[in-house]
C-alpha cells in the first residue's frame, strides 16, 4: 500500500484499561481491512509502540486482547521500564536530566520521555505519521446508532480518515482531536452540571429543549465553558445505561448523564486552528514531533495539565507551524478509578493542575494576540498576567462549587442520597478553601523561570539532537 505508515505511541500507565485499548485497535484494524497490510518495503503499515514508565505498570502480553492485536499483523514494539530508563540515560546528559525533572517512573513527564524513547528506540526511517496517545483512549466512539440510541462502537474509519486528512492538509505539521465518553477534564470541571442533572431527574424534570440535538450543544459537560453557543440547561437521564455508583460517576469520571457523543455535526466540523486539549495528537512532520517539549509549570508540588496545548502554542506562535484540529474521535474511559478517601486529594490536585495549566496556555495565547509572545524568553514576563488569569478562573470555579453545594444539599433531602450529598458538600468545601490560596506572583515567576529553562534546553539542545537522529535515519 502506497501510504505513509502510522506509528501509534502509547505510554503504558492505566493498565486496567489497556485491554480495552488493545481490543479496540484490533477491531478497528479488522473493520478497515488493514490486517497484515504492509508498506512497499514489507513492514506493517500500522505500528504500535508500548512504552512502559513504571515497574508496577507493565503490559499484560498474555491477555487475549494483546494476543488478538498481535494476530492482526500490526507491528508491536514493547519497551519495558528498564529499557526506557536506559534510552533516557544514554541520550540525555546528567544536567539535562536534572533540568527536565524527567523521572521515568511518573506520568507527569510521559510526553517528553516518550518522545525521546520513541525516537531512540523506533525505526522511523520511512517517515511514519505519529499518532501520540493518552494511555486511556480507545479506538472507537460513543455515537448514535440508526435507532437514535447511544452505542459504543466503531463509528469512524479512523486510519482511513487520518490518511485522508493529511492528503487534504499536506502542509499541516500536526493536528489535535477530541474524545467521546468521559470529558477530558478533571471531574471538578463538570461537577455542577452533573448534580444539577441529578436533582432534575430526582424531581421528575425529564424534558429539555431540543432534546434530539442535546449532544451538539458546545461544551455541554463543562461548568466553566465560555462558548457563546453553550446552553445552560439540564439533561435528563439518557439512554446510555444506568449509573451504578453516583460517587464514581460524578466525582471520578465526571460523567453522569452527559457523556461526549460523536454526532454527524461533530464528525463534519471543519478543521480549524482552534486550541484543543490534546491527548489525541497526530503529528505528520518528524521535525515537529521532536522540536518542542510539552511544557508544564511546577507549583507547590503539582505539575500542571494542558501540556499538549502549550506544545501547540510553541509550534505555532514561535515556529510558524500549522496545527489544526481533527475530527477523529477516540473514546475516553475512566473505569480504572473509583471514589475513596484517597481520591478526594486527587480530586483537588487534578482541579489545581487543570486550573493552573489552562491559565498558563490561555495567558500565552492572549499575550501572543497582543504581540507580546514572540520569543521563548517572553515566558519570563508572564507572571503578573498569569496571576490575574489564575485568580479570575479560581473565582469562577469557586462560584460553581458554591452553587454545587446548594444543589447537593437539596439532593440530600431525597431518599437514599444523604451519603452522596454529604460527600459532595465536604469535597466542595475543601476545594473552595484550596482555591482561596492561589500561588503568588513570586511563586509563578520562579515556576516560569524553571519552565523557560526546560523549554530552552529542549529547543536548543535536545530537539536538534533528536531531529538529527531522525535525519540520519532518512540518509
Amino acid at each position: 500500500m502506497n501510504r505513509r505508515p502510522i506509528q501509534l505511541i502509547h505510554p503504558v500507565w492505566n493498565v486496567e484499561e489497556s485491554k480495552e485499548v488493545y481490543d479496540s485497535i484490533a477491531t478497528q484494524i479488522e473493520n478497515e481491512g488493514l490486517s497484515h497490510v504492509a508498506t512497499i518495503s514489507g513492514r506493517p503499515i500500522l505500528r504500535l509502540s508500548l512504552i512502559e514508565l513504571s515497574d508496577s505498570r507493565e503490559t499484560d502480553a498474555s491477555s487475549f486482547q494483546y494476543r488478538r492485536l498481535v494476530d492482526s499483523g500490526i507491528e508491536i514494539i514493547r519497551i519495558n521500564r528498564e529499557e526506557s530508563e536506559n534510552y533516557l540515560n544514554e541520550f540525555l546528559t546528567p544536567k539535562e536530566r536534572v533540568t527536565l525533572h524527567l523521572e521515568v517512573n511518573g506520568i507527569g513527564t510521559a510526553r517528553e520521555a516518550c518522545t525521546i524513547i520513541a525516537t531512540c528506540a523506533l525505526d522511523l526511517s520511512d517517515n511514519p505519521i505519529i499518532w501520540f496517545l493518552d494511555d486511556d483512549l480507545q479506538f472507537r466512539q460513543l455515537g448514535i446508532n440508526k435507532s437514535e440510541m447511544l452505542e459504543l462502537n466503531h463509528h469512524q474509519n479512523l486510519f482511513e480518515e487520518a490518511w485522508s486528512y493529511h492528503e487534504r492538509h499536506p502542509n499541516t505539521a500536526a493536528s489535535l482531536g477530541g474524545v467521546t465518553g468521559c470529558p477530558p477534564l478533571p471531574a471538578s470541571s463538570s461537577l455542577l452540571c452533573n448534580i444539577r442533572d441529578l436533582l432534575a431527574s430526582l424531581n421528575g424534570e425529564l424534558e429539555i429543549e431540543d432534546d434530539s440535538n442535546r449532544w451538539d450543544i458546545p461544551d455541554h459537560y463543562y461548568d466553566l465553558s465560555e462558548h457563546a453557543g453553550r446552553k445552560n440547561t439540564v439533561f435528563p437521564n439518557s439512554n446510555w445505561g444506568k449509573q451504578i455508583d453516583f460517587k464514581d460517576s460524578i466525582l471520578c469520571h465526571g460523567m453522569l448523564f452527559r457523556p461526549i457523543v460523536l454526532t454527524s455535526l461533530a464528525a463534519s466540523m471543519p478543521e480549524s486552528e482552534r486550541l484543543v486539549r490534546g491527548g489525541n495528537s497526530i503529528i505528520y512532520d518528524l521535525s515537529t514531533f521532536v522540536s518542542n517539549p510539552y511544557p508544564t509549570l511546577e507549583l507547590r508540588g503539582i505539575r500542571t495539565r494542558r501540556g499538549d496545548s502549550v506544545w501547540s502554542c510553541l509550534n505555532t506562535f514561535l515556529d510558524g507551524n500549522q496545527i489544526l484540529s481533527h475530527n477523529m474521535k477516540l473514546h475516553h474511559g475512566r473505569s480504572s478509578i473509583s471514589w475513596n478517601e484517597d481520591e478526594k486529594e486527587r480530586f483537588i490536585n487534578r482541579m489545581l493542575a487543570d486550573l493552573y495549566g489552562a491559565s498558563f496556555y490561555r495567558t500565552i495565547a492572549v499575550m501572543y494576540a497582543e504581540g507580546q509572545f514572540e520569543d521563548c524568553s517572553d515566558l519570563l514576563h508572564l507572571a503578573s498576567v498569569l496571576y490575574l488569569t489564575i485568580k479570575h478562573r479560581a473565582q469562577r470555579h469557586s462560584e460553581t462549587l458554591k452553587k454545587a453545594k446548594t444543589i447537593a444539599k437539596k439532593i440530600g433531602e431525597c431518599n437514599n442520597y444523604l451519603s452522596l450529598s454529604t460527600e459532595i458538600i465536604s469535597t466542595c468545601k475543601l476545594a473552595q478553601e484550596v482555591l482561596l490560596d492561589i500561588p503568588s506572583e513570586e511563586e509563578l515567576q520562579v515556576a516560569l523561570i524553571d519552565c523557560w529553562s526546560r523549554i530552552t534546553v529542549w529547543r536548543e539542545d535536545i530537539g536538534p539532537r533528536l531531529d538529527r537522529k531522525n535525519r540520519n535515519y532518512h540518509s
